[in-house]
């Protein structure tokens, strides 16, 4: 795909640079044509653009489609499988190229047995049509995969971690004084209740014993015999 995007310095070829650009075609492939060093417009050896046609570009989107439909359908729950990219319309060098983003990613080893693998994708036709994109993909992708990762990787300094460690020491510090001005109320909360009970103890049992006193035994009286 990428080698129908093509530089040339015929004149009769169909050019469309920085400075010819009617704006109907948004992808500006040499933003910076006009740099000084460069041959400019009418001058010999002056670059010129072909850009990607719609056809192209519709065959781009409708692969980025595709990918997303099988996305789709792993998340709700189905198998990732061959059958399945084959289904959505997964073309294999994209699947190729996923799976050695997401190796690379993951530090794994990327080599064309574990692209073919992660695609997944059959291998021997994989081997067989798509060798070259694999040993490209396993030379140079790592390097920008990584180099994107440590765009939006934070790096943690010593001072960070020094402060991180400083606020939890001060974070337990605080919960050890909740902890023990908690136990220094409940045993004043405690002494209270014991001397409560020792002074109420006396009328208690006073109340008790009077009670006791006005209690009756009684005793069962047999019933009068209505002969007698």
């Amino acid at each position: 795909m990428i080698s129908q995007t093509q530089h040339t310095n015929q004149v009769n070829a169909p050019a469309l640079d920085a400075d010819s650009n009617d704006g109907t075609d948004p992808i500006r492939l040499i933003p910076d044509l006009g740099r000084p060093g460069l041959p400019q417009c009418g001058e010999p050896g002056r670059l010129h653009v072909w850009h990607l046609s719609s056809t192209i570009r519709s065959g781009v989107v409708a692969c980025v489609v595709a990918l997303l439909e099988a996305a789709a359908r792993v998340q709700a729950g189905e198998v990732l499988t061959t059958e399945l990219l084959a289904d959505a319309g997964v073309p294999v060098d994209l699947r190729l190229l996923v799976a050695a983003t997401a190796l690379a990613a993951a530090d794994q080893p990327v080599t064309k047995l574990s692209m073919t693998m992660a695609a997944p994708a059959a291998r021997s036709a994989a081997y067989r049509d798509h060798s070259d994109l694999m040993s490209k993909l396993k030379d140079v992708l790592p390097t920008l995969v990584h180099a994107q990762l440590d765009s939006v990787r934070r790096e943690i300094s010593v001072t960070q971690l020094t402060a991180d460690l400083e606020k939890a020491n001060n974070t337990i510090a605080e919960e050890r004084a909740r902890r023990e001005a908690a136990e220094l109320e409940l045993e004043h909360v405690a002494n209270y209740a014991r001397e409560l009970h020792w002074l109420l103890k006396p009328e208690y049992e006073a109340a008790l014993r009077e009670r006791t006193e006005k209690v009756r035994p009684l005793r069962p009286v047999p019933a009068p015999d209505p002969e007698a």
